[in-house]
């Protein structure tokens, strides 16, 4: 769908709720209108459950996105691969001596693949070789760092999350490049240039469904559930098709 299609459609749908005075009568009870600031907003609300639901296999076939090829084609626009390099640990609190700070921002909504580089110098018999790199949980760390099998070593690293894209790894040796595959936040859904300083995900400035076209109607159809809900209209969700 173009911005207008999803514009027009928005419009469309909403006016499927409206009510009438009586059932002959053209008079409509309410209004139920949407400017295109908040059509953009529950449509890029929309694009992100839809997003989440199908990572996570929160569909009515319960699919999630490592287990279906088809899944994986419906957010492979959203793939992204990127190499980072270390950041200074200044101003970090490090759970070990052997943590290793990198900033891989914001936009990374799902991680599908991940490893370290060793930094040349440092073994020979390693270098060039991407280490296994594992996510880890806070408490299981502290319960299994020190263990031979599931701890770190020159074989494996450990990764744990902080705030604001800041991710804390932790191997013996130094890190020269982390590499990562992960699925991207989609852009924001925004039907026209938004007036006095509004935003949608912090962008003001129209812009496209990034996601496969067979999802557009669902995220109408989202939306406007999404919006008719913000003005008290008991809309319940209809159940997930099957993609």
């Amino acid at each position: 769908m173009t911005r207008k299609d999803f514009s027009n459609g928005f419009d469309t749908l909403v006016n499927s709720y409206r009510r009438f005075r009586s059932f002959d009568s053209q008079e409509p009870l309410d209004s139920i209108e949407f400017d295109e600031y908040e059509k953009s907003l529950f449509l890029t609300k929309a694009q992100e459950e839809i997003v989440e639901e199908l990572y996570t296999g929160k569909t009515q076939d319960g699919e999630s996105y490592e287990e279906t090829e088809r899944l994986r084609r419906s957010l492979a626009f959203l793939n992204e691969e990127k190499e980072f390099s270390p950041q200074s640990s200044s101003g970090y609190n490090p759970i070990s001596s052997h943590s290793q700070f990198f900033n891989i921002g914001t936009n990374v909504l799902y991680i599908t693949y991940e490893a370290v580089g060793v930094a040349s110098g440092q073994d020979d018999c390693l270098t060039g070789k991407m280490i296994e790199t594992i996510p880890v949980r806070q408490d299981w760390y502290h319960r299994q760092v020190d263990n031979p099998f599931r701890g770190i070593s020159k074989k494996r690293a450990l990764r744990l999350d902080k705030k604001n894209g800041i991710i804390e790894i932790v191997y013996p040796l130094t890190i020269g490049k982390y590499y990562v595959r992960y699925v991207r936040k989609p852009n924001p859904i925004i039907l026209e240039n938004l007036p006095n300083n509004l935003t949608v995900n912090g962008s003001g400035t129209q812009s496209d469904c990034e996601l496969d076209s067979h999802l557009h109607y669902k995220i109408l159809e989202r939306g406007v559930i999404l919006g008719l809900q913000s003005k008290g209209i008991g809309v319940r969700p209809r159940p997930s098709e099957k993609e």
